[in-house]
């Protein structure tokens, strides 16, 4: 889908507002979900270096 929209983009830039609003908002979520993720993940190894074996290789 996403890459779907990419080409709709290149190829007409006659784009309806609504459409590049929305593209807009999936980007922007996009962005959240992947900071989110990233915390969630940093979080759980700093959790297994603090519980974990203290031997680990950072």
């Amino acid at each position: 889908m996403k890459h779907a929209r990419i080409e709709k983009g290149r190829r007409g830039s006659t784009k309806p507002l609504r459409e590049l609003e929305d593209w807009n908002f999936y980007r922007k979520n996009e962005v959240l979900g992947l900071l989110r993720f990233l915390i969630v993940v940093a979080f759980v190894v700093q959790l297994m270096v603090e519980f974990g074996p203290h031997n680990v290789a950072p």
